[in-house]
């Protein structure tokens, strides 16, 4: 590949670089960003519950006609489901909400250093 000094191919960004340019812009925000780790631990827990709660309705409910299980571990699984969805919802705002305020905050940065400019 030839040298083209009057179009000069871009510097490379390292991820630390990214990181320490965009971090000012995130520090005022990491309570939410908690919030969203928080969210998705959660929804995570929730969702690796279910198959265990799918193996206790068949074990100890359907197969040993017990349908007292069967029915407080159905209850437990549409609460599960539900809780999952609602959080699911949750976190998306949450995580949006906080993506559209750094960004905000960028897109001023940059306006800033172009009201600057001759």
């Amino acid at each position: 590949m030839e040298h083209n000094p009057v179009n000069p191919a871009p510097e490379r960004l390292s991820l630390d670089r990214v990181l320490r340019m965009v971090w000012p812009f995130a520090r005022p925000e990491r309570v939410r960003f908690l919030v969203v780790l928080a969210c998705t631990l959660i929804g995570t827990a929730l969702a690796l519950a279910q198959p265990y709660l799918t193996k206790v309705l068949i074990d100890r409910g359907i197969l040993a006609a017990d349908f007292t299980v069967v029915w407080v571990t159905a209850g437990i699984l549409v609460a599960t489901a539900l809780g999952s969805a609602l959080l699911g919802l949750f976190n998306r705002w949450i995580y949006v909400d906080l993506s559209a305020r750094i960004l905000f905050a960028l897109r001023g940065s940059v306006f800033a250093h172009v009201l600057t400019l001759s």
